[in-house]
């Protein structure tokens, strides 16, 4: 069994990465979907998603207890990168990530954006709204652990319904 914990599963893009994950989990493997604010996702797709053995949980980047929880015993964890830009969204990501490989987690999955892997000499050099992103990526391939990162085009979560 391997357990998969997605963060974010209750917004625009998380809601859709946990429909399609619901489609695809293999019947001996668990699936964790977490979100900051239960209340913002709809009773039919709770219904829809616990009628297919996933446990729904109320956990936020900004609460490290809530997030151990979610954590607990997981092989996988996805984050969804929140709409913040600074300081707050790094080290939302950054505590995601440290607590992840604290409790053994193998793999660390990570939204970013596309061209934030560009090769820059210092921060300036990457576009702004892509720093972000830069640095947690960096971030993940430091982390030791194996890693998955989704480079998003920016605004494509907007055809996303």
């Amino acid at each position: 069994m391997v357990k998969f914990v997605l963060m974010g599963a209750g917004g625009n893009v998380g809601g859709a990465a946990a429909d399609f994950a619901v489609d695809l989990v293999k019947p001996e493997d668990q699936l964790v979907f977490a979100s900051s604010n239960l209340d913002n996702v709809s009773a039919e797709k709770l219904a829809h998603w616990r009628s297919k053995g996933v446990e729904v949980v109320s956990a936020s980047y900004d609460d490290l207890d809530s997030m151990r929880k979610a954590f607990e015993g997981a092989d996988a964890v996805a984050t969804i990168s929140t709409w913040l830009i600074g300081d707050r969204r790094r080290n939302q990501i950054k505590n995601a990530l440290d607590l992840a490989k604290e409790m053994g987690v193998k793999r660390f999955c990570y939204t970013s954006g596309a061209g934030a892997g560009v090769k820059a000499e210092t921060e300036e050099d990457i576009p702004f709204l892509l720093r972000d992103h830069h640095y947690i990526e960096q971030l993940s391939f430091a982390s030791g652990l194996q890693y998955n990162i989704q480079r998003n085009c920016l605004y494509a979560e907007l055809s996303v319904r």
